[in-house]
């Protein structure tokens, strides 16, 4: 499902904003990625890669090629980093292999869930998930329509905390500083 976005090229990272209220919604540091890759047959396609495990984002824009050259100048200019630019890939890899090493049927099926409800910078109410546990990672799905919203290996997991006032509060703490709720 295609949604609108503002890209900028910041000085630390992609930067996704709501085009409406210009509010963050996902950062993509530049010391976190792997490179940059076209979508060959996807009109104005294109991939951030992470190097973490090789997730991939994918996005579009007639302006790609500007976006994709001012990312580089970006990496460069502000942080001494060099954005690699990747052989093109086709739509089907990027569907079959979004999540990177993680892609396979094994890292994705559950052995436990449980219905949670998400607290999220990008809504205004918690919206229902489902938090998924498999042998080696740590997935939130669409309970509609069982789509993967997230996927993080265990070995990301730094800590859960029960939250002090509400104890059905659980956040969730990766080892890149990241949290959710």
């Amino acid at each position: 499902q295609r949604k609108s976005v503002l890209l900028v090229a910041g000085p630390t990272g992609l930067e996704q904003k709501d085009p409406g209220s210009n509010k963050l919604l996902a950062s993509y540091f530049y010391k976190d990625l792997d490179g940059i890759a076209e979508v060959s047959d996807y009109p104005g396609g294109f991939v951030v890669i992470k190097s973490q495990f090789g997730r991939m984002h994918l996005f579009a824009s007639e302006g790609r090629d500007e976006i994709i050259k001012r990312l580089q100048e970006a990496a460069m200019n502000h942080t001494g980093l060099v954005l690699r630019k990747k052989d093109p890939i086709k739509l089907e890899k990027f569907q079959t292999s979004k999540f990177g090493q993680f892609s396979d049927d094994e890292f994705i099926t559950s052995i436990s869930e449980f219905t949670v409800q998400k607290l999220s910078s990008r809504r205004l109410e918690p919206v229902r998930r489902s938090l998924c546990l498999t042998e080696a990672t740590l997935l939130e799905r669409d309970p509609s329509t069982y789509n993967i919203i997230t996927l993080k290996p265990l070995g990301l997991v730094a800590a859960l905390v029960r939250g002090k006032e509400n104890p059905q509060m659980l956040t969730i703490q990766y080892t890149d500083g990241e949290n959710r709720s």
